[in-house]
Formats: structure tokens, C-alpha cells, sequence
């Protein structure tokens, strides 16, 4: 999967169908599952959704980036949520679209809001 940018012509993602296997046995305190952390969707982020997952773009950098299957149910969630949503609620949701264990949806959930957070797309909000 290619990420492209204005700013860098051309970016090598990770194959973003192999989260799993990136993740495993890795505790990644990045994300972590805090309860009083809620993942919210960046306002200057569009996205466009289709069958093949979905197309996010930042539209004041000019950034692109596609999401696999399970990339693309994980920012619908994140994005029909304007107030933030919880790891543990984006998780429950995963469990209801996706026939894999609890504790690998959860792994590669954290790698997801890692990767996400990372380019820009979603932010950490912090209740108090």
C-alpha cells in the first residue's frame, strides 16, 4: 500500500493486512487500553468509503492514505463518534463484524490507533 503526500512524493506503508503478526506479543505502550482515553477523528481528515475498505485524506497537508477491511470498520466507528469513543467500545464493535478472537482484534486494534494517530488522522482525548 503506497501513502503519498505533497510534502514526500512516495511512502512504502506497512501492509496493513498484517498487523497481527507485527503486534504479537508486543505490549505497545502507545496506545494501551487506558479507560479515561477516547480516540477522536482529526476535523481537516475526509474519507471516502467503498467496498474495498477506506480513503482518507488530509486536506491540509494534502496526505493519502488507504485502510484495509479492518482499518476502514475502525475509522467508520471512530468517525460516527464526534465526542471520542473508548479502545474497549471500538473493540466491542470489531467483535460484532470481524470472526477472529477478542485478544487478536485487540492487538491489532492497538496498531491500528498507533498508525492512525501517527500520520495525523485521529487524536487522543483525555478525560479528566
Amino acid at each position: 500500500m503506497a501513502v503519498s503526500s505533497r510534502r514526500t512524493p512516495s511512502i512504502e506503508a506497512q501492509n496493513e493486512g498484517r498487523c497481527g503478526a507485527l503486534m504479537r506479543g508486543s505490549k505497545c505502550g502507545f496506545v494501551g487500553i487506558t479507560k479515561n482515553v477516547r480516540w477522536k477523528a482529526c476535523l481537516n481528515i475526509q474519507s471516502s468509503v467503498s467496498d474495498d475498505g477506506v480513503f482518507l485524506v488530509d486536506l491540509a497537508d494534502e496526505f493519502c492514505y488507504g485502510l484495509d477491511a479492518l482499518g476502514a470498520r475502525i475509522w467508520i466507528t471512530i468517525e460516527t463518534c464526534p465526542s471520542g469513543i473508548a479502545f474497549d467500545n471500538i473493540l466491542d464493535v470489531l467483535e460484532t463484524h470481524f470472526d477472529s478472537p477478542r485478544n487478536q482484534l485487540a492487538a491489532d486494534l492497538r496498531y491500528k490507533l498507533q498508525r492512525l494517530h501517527a500520520l495525523g488522522f485521529i487524536e487522543k482525548l483525555y478525560r479528566i
